[in-house]
């Protein structure tokens, strides 16, 4: 019998699916983040600070990137697409990985320190 290990890694449907961007002109394969992944892109989130343009687009560069398979993007090529084409393959890919805006929102919660924290 296959560990969890194997069956979660072998389970296709579950590590990627296939998207259409751009009205409909293309399609890009998607997939689920590591845990590394998703910690790196948590700190990452974590360094941007609000109405940081520059950040931000770093940010979904990296999700870009680590979110797709063969796409043949590097970080750097993202600054070339055209913006609303790179904003629906982030939320696909967030939404994939279970990061809705409303995971996203619950999330920049975790990070932020209340005036009742003790942290």
């Amino acid at each position: 019998m296959a560990t969890l290990k194997e069956q979660l890694l072998n389970a296709p449907d579950l590590m990627r699916k296939t998207v259409k961007v751009a009205e409909g002109a293309a399609t890009v394969m998607i997939r689920r983040f590591t845990v590394g992944e998703r910690d790196e892109l948590l700190a990452l989130m974590k360094s941007v600070k609000e109405g940081d343009v520059t950040g931000n687009s770093a940010l979904n560069a990296a999700v870009v990137v680590r979110g797709t398979i063969d796409s043949g993007l590097a970080e750097s090529d993202i600054q070339g697409l055209p913006a609303s084409v790179v904003t629906e393959i982030v939320d696909a890919i967030m939404e994939f990985n279970g990061w809705s805006a409303r995971a996203r929102a619950a999330l920049g919660d975790q990070f932020r320190t209340s005036a009742r924290s003790t942290v």
